[in-house]
């Protein structure tokens, strides 16, 4: 998988909620196919690449690349991958989210994954050319990275040692090493660990799982490769399987002790930055702090309110979890923050690329910033004065927006459009007239717009330059009158964020062409010069008024802050920008000319065409069965003492693109003493699913013989054929509704008291279980998810399940008066049972760690055959036994207040040291009844007490509870065991989640 700017994604991942965590039935987040793509393929002489037909020219291109990177890395690994690769191409990272390849939801952050089962490799066009080729290159890496694995694995079969694959900074580091050269973003996270000393040791990389795998791992083999040459990954690979662990194979291959090969690594490191720290200070020494909480600010805008002289800062930030827009005083920084738009929690706000995209605010306090709302972004307008959205748009043929900017009017705002085809350009709305006018139209990445204080022109960045296929861009000014664009910068670097002095005399703007990312200052003529020179990044200027200084972005110690950097003497003494002519660039969809007449002629930008064979590789319609395998065989096996065993088998399979899933399982008892009875006590089930449209649905047919138990440990024999139908209908990101329908032929026969070991109840419960006919059920339910997860469960947000269901049975045959089985009475038509049921559970933040929660849990059954619900256990009413209080009718109330007690927990022994994660505490009073449809509410009980987690990965944790019980009314009817007593202090130890 590659990650843009890992060290961002780790700070985000720090603080964000885990995607996956929350996906714990019968809650979740909805990952919605908004559109039902129409997939073709075309083929070279080993990758398959799929796309659709609107993005048919990055595809070629992808093929060309791909084909190109396959012949280098053959060489590389000196491997032939006896597999054709299949590439799955995107034309948007909006498009790219809704993939079924992988079953999670896919972060911004992510540009790329390679899936291990089918060896796929999947990607989004984001309108950066290089972006793209870098990041198809480092997915190639992984997929020959798997083959060269399986194929020593073949070779040595007997042998299961770890593989070098389990190393995250050699996996991730060699994809990055042979994709590309370092970035200067990477280049300024390694340097900022080794200037902070920071840096882990090799050892201690090996044992890490962190963003810092890329640029760091990357650096790690660059140095490596310089050492011992290139030949010690292929054969670190080929004898894997010699040794014990990654380390001794590390130091076979290159005959250094670890730790020793450790300090020359880190020693090299130190040469290499040091010198740099003693002539670049920190940015808090040269500049000022202004936000910096959180890890992660970003997008710094100032705003003046009318009839005020001080500014407002407006940013955004994941700082709480979730992704907001932030407004402070600038004269107060941290302490005047508010939050003034919440994002991540509905689908009107479900992501503001904080990154990506800047935000802008007028004279008249209306903030243009960009949203993801459903399957697309949307053009928002909020007014800071109404504390309302007053705006928002959205186009057809637009899927990816960003970076919008006011005019000087506050009328017009220009942005960056990515079309359905993937292709980035400028585009202006005038929010009188309601009407789009596009700028520019071609195949380069036009970012980063902003409007001269007269309104005549544009400043933006590109790469529309002639080394703009390396990913380098410069800065280029669009003329409205007549169209034309012409350079403001060049050379091979990238120039970026500009923006306009407020006198238009100036462009202010971030740029690498000094080896670090510098603030730099351009006049319109091209005459440069340098603000800063420290030792962090700088990125996302912002002018303070009267020109006298800026607000950035920066990037320090491991975290992002926004600083003030107010201009002295020594500023502008600082070093000119010599800028040669940049060489003229024909844009051929437009005829736009780039520069004057009188400029010399020099050779045109970089031409996007695919070459060779992909340009004219013909195209076939995707089939999804041509696609279709077995992606999962496993044994299925079960034991009952007493009863016999079960033995069977389980397949899953997907076609190629992950739409189309097929579940088959079966298994028999083997207590049969015949065929006839082995066929007779046969039970399966088979399952598709179709994830290819917004609506999922899908069908199973089973037949089921055996044993089974409900979840108040009743027992019953049943034997049933059926089948059922299921679909969801998500509205967004954070709701969704879902319905199952059911039909079956059962005969089912109570079985009393077989299970009673596990019955705690004294209660008895009048239901008789035994009834044979033709059953219907019918189910539906409302979902809604918000919640912000941590390691040990939810921390904010609100999530809630509201579902009821029915079930009828025709022709049915029910006991006799006596309940005896061979007095049976026709009932025809029976209501067997409905139920209705509500859970509500909301978590109020009361710091950036700390939580009050609350559940309420409600349950209502009744008919014939009523169903039932659990009371006691240790997730639901604390202190109670585990499966006792079953009821038609419960209600729950369960409240916690949760907080850290310990951050992380570290032993250290003589190998090595071993991190333990993290202990919540928490406060914790719970108070539930239950009772049978024929009975009436005679007591409610209940506990208080104090409780223990500690994550073993998000959402699983291990609980301890310590507490003490109380009742209202009648004493509960339940029996204590091993004993205890409803009067004695209890400890529960659950291994599970919280709610």
């Amino acid at each position: 998988m590659r990650v843009r700017l890992p060290f961002l994604c780790a700070l985000l991942l720090a603080t964000a909620a885990s995607a996956a965590a929350a996906q714990a039935v019968p809650f979740g987040k909805n990952k919605i196919q908004y559109r039902d793509f129409d997939w073709h393929i075309i083929s070279g002489d080993h990758v398959d690449v799929y796309y659709y037909p609107e993005e048919e020219s990055v595809a070629r291109l992808a093929l060309a690349y791909a084909e190109q990177s396959y012949a280098f890395l053959e060489r590389k690994f000196d491997h032939h991958p006896f597999r054709r690769i299949p590439l799955i191409v995107y034309a948007s990272h909006q498009h790219f989210e809704q993939t079924n390849l992988m079953p999670g939801f896919i972060p911004e952050g992510v540009l790329g994954f390679t899936e291990y089962l089918k060896r796929r490799v999947a990607l989004p066009f984001r309108g950066d050319y290089e972006q793209f080729r870098h990041t198809l290159r480092h997915e190639l890496v992984h997929a020959f990275q798997i083959s060269k694995l399986e194929e020593v694995q073949r070779l040595h079969p007997r042998v299961r040692h770890a593989s070098p694959q389990a190393i995250h900074w050699w996996t991730e580091g060699l994809a990055e090493y042979w994709s590309s050269e370092q970035t200067a973003e990477d280049e300024m996270f390694v340097r900022d660990l080794v200037v902070n000393d920071r840096l882990p040791s090799i050892r201690e990389f090996s044992y890490m799982y962190s963003f810092a795998s890329y640029p760091l791992g990357a650096e790690l083999h660059k140095y490596l490769a310089h050492r011992f040459g290139e030949e010690y990954i292929v054969q670190v690979y080929e004898n894997y399987w010699k040794y014990s662990s990654f380390e001794e194979t590390l130091e076979a291959v290159t005959g250094e002790k670890l730790d020793q090969l450790s300090r020359e690594w880190e020693y090299a490191l130190e040469k290499r930055f040091y010198p740099q720290y003693a002539e670049r200070p920190p940015l808090d020494i040269r500049t000022k702090p202004v936000v910096f909480k959180g890890g992660a600010n970003f997008k710094p805008v100032l705003y003046t309110p009318s009839g005020d002289t001080a500014s407002d800062l407006l940013f955004l930030s994941p700082r709480d979890g979730y992704t907001n827009l932030y407004r402070t005083r600038l004269d107060r920084g941290e302490r005047g923050v508010q939050t003034v738009v919440k994002g991540e929690r509905s689908a009107e706000f479900e992501s503001f690329h904080a990154y990506d995209s800047r935000i802008d605010v007028n004279r008249r306090g209306v903030v243009a910033l960009i949203s993801k709302v459903h399957d697309r972004d949307a053009l928002l307008l909020w007014d800071l004065e109404q504390k309302r959205l007053v705006g928002r748009y959205q186009w057809p043929d637009l899927v990816g927006l960003e970076s919008p900017a006011w005019d000087p009017s506050g009328e017009r705002i220009v942005f960056e459009g990515l079309t359905t085809s993937g292709f980035s350009d400028l585009y202006t709305f005038d929010v009188r007239t309601q009407k789009r006018r596009t700028l520019t139209d071609d195949r380069y990445r036009d970012e980063d717009p902003d409007w001269s204080p007269d309104g005549r022109t544009i400043v933006f960045a590109s790469d529309r330059a002639p080394t703009g296929a390396e990913g380098n861009t410069n800065l280029f000014l669009f003329d409205l009158d007549s169209a034309v664009v012409r350079p403001l910068t060049s050379g091979a670097w990238h120039d970026q964020d500009p923006r306009w002095s407020h006198d238009g005399r100036r462009v202010v703007f971030s740029s690498d062409r000094a080896g670090s990312y510098d603030l730099y200052s351009v006049d319109p003529a091209g005459n440069g010069r340098r603000l800063t020179a420290m030792t962090g990044g700088a990125f996302d200027p912002e002018w303070l008024p009267g020109d006298k200084g800026l607000v950035y972005a920066g990037f320090a110690d491991g975290r992002f802050a926004i600083y003030r950097f107010d201009f002295d003497a020594d500023t502008a003494r600082g070093p000119t920008v010599a800028l040669e002519a940049p060489p003229p660039i024909a844009d051929g969809a437009r005829g736009i000319a780039l520069v004057t007449d009188s400029a010399p002629t020099r050779p045109a930008g970089w031409t996007w065409d695919a070459p060779g064979k992909a340009s004219s590789a013909s195209s076939k319609r995707y089939d999804k069965w041509h696609g279709f395998s077995i992606d999962l065989a496993t044994g299925d096996a079960m034991v009952a003492p007493g009863f016999g065993a079960a033995q069977g088998v389980q397949f899953l399979a997907s076609d190629m693109l992950g739409d189309h899933l097929v579940f088959l399982g079966i298994n028999a008892t083997q207590y049969a003493k015949s065929l006839g009875d082995l066929l007779d006590n046969f039970s399966g089930q088979t399952l598709y699913l179709n994830l290819r449209h917004r609506l999922n649905f899908g069908a199973g047919f089973y037949r089921y013989r055996g044993l089974f138990r409900d979840v108040a440990w009743d027992v019953y024999q049943e034997s049933s054929v059926g089948g059922m139908f299921l679909a969801s209908y998500p509205f967004s990101k954070f709701r969704r509704v879902e319905f199952q329908l059911g039909l079956e032929n059962s005969n089912r026969r109570d079985v009393s008291n077989l299970y009673t070991l596990f019955q705690a109840d004294t209660a008895p419960d009048p239901r008789n279980l035994t009834r044979k006919g033709v059953i219907t059920t019918g189910f539906a339910s409302y979902v809604k998810d918000n919640t912000l997860w941590i390691e040990t469960g939810p921390i904010d947000g609100e999530r809630y399940n509201i579902s009821a269901g029915f079930a009828s049975c025709f022709a049915c045959t029910r006991p006799g008066p006596d309940s005896t089985l061979d007095s049976t009475i026709h009932n025809g038509l029976l209501a067997e049972h409905f139920i209705l049921t509500g859970d509500y559970r909301r978590y109020f933040r009361t710091s950036l760690l700390t939580a009050y929660s609350i559940r309420a849990f409600g349950f209502f059954s009744d008919g014939a055959i009523p169903g039932r619900a659990i009371l006691g256990g240790t997730n639901l009413l604390r202190g109670y036994p585990r499966y006792s209080l079953a009821g038609s009718r419960v209600l729950l109330l369960n409240q916690e207040w949760r907080f850290p007690l310990l951050h992380a927990v570290g032993l250290d022994f003589p190998v090595g040291r071993l991190t333990l994660p993290g202990i919540q505490g928490a406060f914790f009073g719970d108070i539930g009844s239950s009772w049978h449809e024929r009975q009436t509410l005679s007591g409610a009980w209940g506990s208080y007490g104090l409780g223990l987690r500690m994550s073993l990965g998000s959402p699983l944790v291990l609980r301890l509870d310590v507490g003490h019980r109380f009742k209202l009314g009648d004493a509960p009817p339940v029996v204590f065991g091993n004993g205890d007593s409803f009067n004695k202090h209890f400890v529960d130890f659950f291994f599970g989640y919280n709610y």
